[in-house]
């Protein structure tokens, strides 16, 4: 984030970071996590997401579940793009 400010884009640059899924194999059984990666439990569903950039108010935690096709909608409106769903080719 500093780069970015160093620079002179972060007033104008969203920052999106993401993990794959939770614990998958081979991790530990003591963390605090039902299920694993390939699973519909916590393990495979519960994972880090931090977004930063204009438009975002800093602090703000989100404890509901979403799905990575939340990212779209969300993105464009920050960025003030119109989301529209495409044409089914079928």
């Amino acid at each position: 984030m500093s780069l970015l400010e160093e620079v002179g884009i972060a007033n104008n640059t969203i920052v999106v970071f993401i993990s794959d899924n939770g614990r998958g194999p081979g991790q530990t059984p003591d963390q605090p996590m039902q299920g694993r990666e390939t699973t519909t439990w916590e393990g495979g569903l519960r994972v880090s997401a931090i977004i930063s950039g204009p438009g975002i108010k800093k602090g703000t935690t989100y404890s509901r579940v979403v799905s990575a096709l939340d990212w779209y909608p969300t993105l464009a409106s920050l960025v003030e793009v119109a989301s529209k769903p495409r044409p089914n080719p079928l």
